[in-house]
């Protein structure tokens, strides 16, 4: 299966962002730029908090990774019930990266 290639998005709030990911957004993934002086701890921990706040009740949980070399994160969204594979199956533990282009990888 191929993965469209997505450019990234400007955004200013990251709740905002997080917020309007939808589990049939087709690609699954999400990309945004971020500039040079862009905080991995902010980032890393707004995405927790928008998981235990927001993503139970959304049935949603969602993964971020950030790639400084392209200056970018990418977030993926999975069900809860795969989240729950994901932490007990070390085979489904990094699935959730295939849903990514390879570019962002």
């Amino acid at each position: 299966m191929e993965i469209e290639f997505l450019e990234p998005e400007t955004v200013g709030v990251w709740n905002r962002w997080f917020g309007s990911y939808k589990l049939t957004d087709h690609p699954r993934y999400r990309v945004a730029s971020i500039g040079e002086h862009f905080k991995t701890q902010s980032f890393t921990s707004q995405i927790h908090n928008w998981n235990l706040l927001y993503g139970k009740g959304k049935g949603i949980f969602l993964h971020g990774t950030f790639k400084r070399n392209l200056k970018v994160v990418v977030i993926v969204g999975v069900t809860l019930e795969q989240r729950e594979k994901e932490k007990k199956d070390n085979e489904e533990k990094n699935k959730w990266r295939d849903l990514i282009h390879p570019y962002y990888r």
